[in-house]
């Protein structure tokens, strides 16, 4: 997975739009992470857990 650059965002709103249909949008936090698919449908998410890291 590839993060977009800044200069990614800094253009027209309604081109960023069109461009950013298809992509991932990843928040990374505590509980693991949140994954949403960016697109004209109904949004879909879902919640990653992290790794367990098994205990020595």
């Amino acid at each position: 997975m590839q993060q977009l650059p800044i200069s990614f965002y800094d253009r027209p709103t309604t081109l960023v739009a069109r461009e950013i249909l298809g992509k991932l949008l990843v928040h990374a936090h505590d509980e693991g992470m949140t994954v949403v698919e960016l697109s004209k449908q109904r949004p879909t998410s879902r919640v990653i857990p992290p790794v367990m890291q098994p205990e020595e």
